[in-house]
């Protein structure tokens, strides 16, 4: 599994995080549903372990399903053994380090400079930009001059106004959690009802590219110079240019692999949910409202 490939035409990884399994799964499951589809299960949740089992026999490879706030080597094996495909780390811990020598993708957490050169340098799939809130697009944008080529992931108080700064400014993707699923996960019998304004997610993604990367061996994936340049509108010290690719491509709001639709029909839910034409938001916060009985303590009744 190519993760950053993946992460490039989904440009969002949805966190469930709760202190109660079932409204996990069951929270999951509506995100799946309604097209988002690369999830962590963060292990800092109740019986984390068993949803991530549950969601790998239930799912398949319909999900993309990764394990989150992966701390120990036991941990990373354990996330493994219950069928996560990759992991996630606040910092460059022992569970990354595991996850790694073993082959497997791993997002492993930095903020200052130096932490993302050392996550980097240590072999991380992609760089998550943790706590992101405390910079902002314009720090993820500073970040991205002196590490052009680096895969740079925020995640922590993304809100929906930052969305398209994010992508713009370089990001892969955007990590969000409770911003979208609300206290669903929690098993709250109002949790799916999520803040109104989250419709804007689905808006800002809309027109969005995200920015080119090399591999480490210097090898420029799809979307660089073969100097490892963005190809991105700016110039290699970042410099904002016309508009345009280093080869003159216009930049049309396309991104790699594909086109982003300019609306979704009726509930905002696009036609194929299994695309990446837009991030369905609007189509998951209906689902997320009118289905509370998923996120009820009790069982539902028929």
């Amino acid at each position: 599994m190519d993760l950053l490939d993946v992460l490039r035409r989904r440009r969002l990884l949805a966190i469930v995080r709760g202190r109660d399994p079932e409204a996990a799964v069951r929270t999951a499951h509506v995100l799946v549903e309604e097209g988002i589809d690369v999830l962590e299960v963060s292990l800092s949740g109740a019986g984390a372990l068993d949803v991530i089992a549950r969601l790998h026999a239930e799912l398949g490879a319909s999900v993309t399903l990764g394990a989150g706030t992966v701390l120990t080597e036991a941990e990373a094996d354990a996330a493994l053994e219950a069928g996560a495909r990759f992991v996630v780390t606040p910092a460059m811990s022992a569970g990354a380090a595991r996850a790694l020598s073993l082959g497997v993708p791993a997002l492993v957490g930095a903020l200052t400079p130096t932490e993302v050169w050392h996550a980097w340098q240590a072999g991380a799939t992609a760089v998550k930009v943790f706590p992101a809130s405390l910079g902002g697009p314009g720090y993820l944008s500073a970040l991205r001059d002196p590490f052009p080529s680096i895969p740079l992931i925020p995640v922590g108080g993304v809100t929906a106004e930052q969305i398209r700064p994010y992508l713009e400014a370089g990001a892969v993707a955007v990590g969000v959690g409770s911003p979208l699923t609300g206290d669903a996960p929690h098993g709250s019998t109002s949790g799916h009802a999520v803040r109104r304004d989250n419709a804007a997610y689905g808006r800002a993604t809309e027109n969005s590219t995200s920015h080119g990367d090399v591999t480490k061996d210097g090898t420029p994936r799809e979307g660089t110079s073969g100097e490892g340049t963005p190809r991105d509108g700016t110039s290699g010290d970042g410099t904002r240019r016309d508009g345009t690719s280093g080869d003159g491509t216009p930049r049309d709001g396309t991104p790699e692999g594909g086109a982003l639709s300019e609306g979704a029909p009726g509930d905002g839910v696009p036609g194929d949910r299994a695309s990446h034409d837009g991030v369905p938001w609007d189509g998951v916060l209906a689902a997320l409202r009118t289905r509370g009985r998923h996120f009820r303590h009790e069982a539902d009744t028929p």
